[in-house]
């Protein structure tokens, strides 16, 4: 007799889904801070007491920087956006294998009430 396995295909789901909300969340956070304006404060010195990048460089050079920094923001966003659905399909991998091999019932996916990210 085999063993009977329950799997919450909600929960599987929710990987993925909280890969993606959070990409979208912390792009938008990095691209409006890249695209402001009034944003020109690069150093860190204030809270590392390193400073790496002089101070006082020419506007040309700030404007460089936050569109470096705006195409890096892109970039790690789908980075993290991939990582979470490679883990989302390898937990579905894993639940397909043990729906394989056993008795299985599948819990359908529910909807969350808070988003969390």
């Amino acid at each position: 007799m085999k063993n009977k396995i329950n799997l919450d295909f909600g929960a599987i789901l929710e990987i993925a889904l909280k890969g993606v909300r959070r990409s979208s969340v912390f792009m938008g956070l990095g691209v409006n801070a890249a695209r402001d304006p009034e944003n020109k404060d690069y150093q860190l010195s204030g809270i590392t007491q390193i400073q790496l990048v002089p101070e006082n460089v020419p506007k040309e050079a700030v404007e460089h920087f936050k569109k470096e920094f705006q195409i890096w923001i892109v970039a790690g966003a789908l980075r993290e956006a991939t990582e979470a659905f490679a883990l989302f399909l390898d937990e579905l991998h894993r639940a397909c294998s043990v729906a394989a091999v056993g008795s299985v019932t599948a819990v359908s996916p529910k909807r969350t009430q808070a988003l969390r990210c």
